[in-house]
């Protein structure tokens, strides 16, 4: 990028002021966007018109600054009196950005003004139905597979979408909304033993092993 806009985006941080910026084509628009997220020292929100547009800036972006920090917040696929829910994907997604948020992990809040607009489960709420497993844990398959449905997860003989889990013997596989793949957790007696992916094609386990993870609700109304 040449001078020119490296300046420009001093002088909008500097000033802290609206700005308006014409002339802007194809590419230029995410290349300035992405000097103004390196230069800013807080976060930066960006608000589409469209969920579309959200998901193409977010490709563009991840393209100039990497996947790291750069979120999207949808909307959900529902209308607000539909005899429906959202869909758990959907939801789970919006949530593991909310934790993303709470963890301080986002450099770029990509959303619309449909998801703004969307009431949010209370913070509190959604902290305490958060649950952490590490390695060692002494939790038993049977307390676990009791939780999961009470986070929004359906039981399934399959793991294929996130939102579904399965429980064959002493292993559980669980697809997270914040994984591009699925897990397999296994125990040994009532001690969490294991977390590794696994391939939803081969069912084969990838070799490397997580010390810990976080199961996030996939529904955004929890009933106590």
């Amino acid at each position: 990028m040449n001078s020119s806009p490296q300046k420009a985006v001093q002088q909008l941080i500097r000033e802290s002021q609206c700005t308006n910026w014409y002339g802007l084509r194809g590419t230029s628009k995410t290349m300035l966007l992405s000097e103004v997220i390196r230069q800013l020292p807080s976060m930066m929100v960006v608000i589409t018109e469209s969920y579309e547009k959200a998901e193409q800036l977010q490709e563009d972006l991840e393209w100039f600054l990497g996947q790291e920090g750069i979120c999207l917040f949808p909307q959900w696929d529902t209308l607000p009196y539909d005899n429906c829910s959202p869909h758990a994907e959907l939801s789970g997604r919006r949530l593991s950005t909310l934790e993303a948020l709470l963890s301080g992990k986002v450099r770029c809040l990509i959303t619309t003004p449909h998801a703004l607009m969307q009431k949010l489960m209370p913070r509190e709420e959604f902290i305490k139905a958060k649950q952490l497993l590490e390695v060692g844990d002494l939790v038993s398959t049977e307390s676990l597979l009791r939780i999961l449905p009470e986070l929004g997860y359906v039981q399934v003989d399959r793991v294929e979408e996130i939102g579904e889990f399965s429980a064959h013997g002493k292993m559980i596989d669980v697809f997270l909304a914040q994984f591009e793949k699925p897990l397999r957790l296994g125990w040994r007696q009532d001690r969490l033993y294991t977390i590794q992916h696994f391939q939803i094609d081969t069912q084969l386990t990838d070799t490397a092993e997580l010390e810990s993870i976080t199961i996030l609700p996939v529904k955004e109304v929890l009933y106590s």
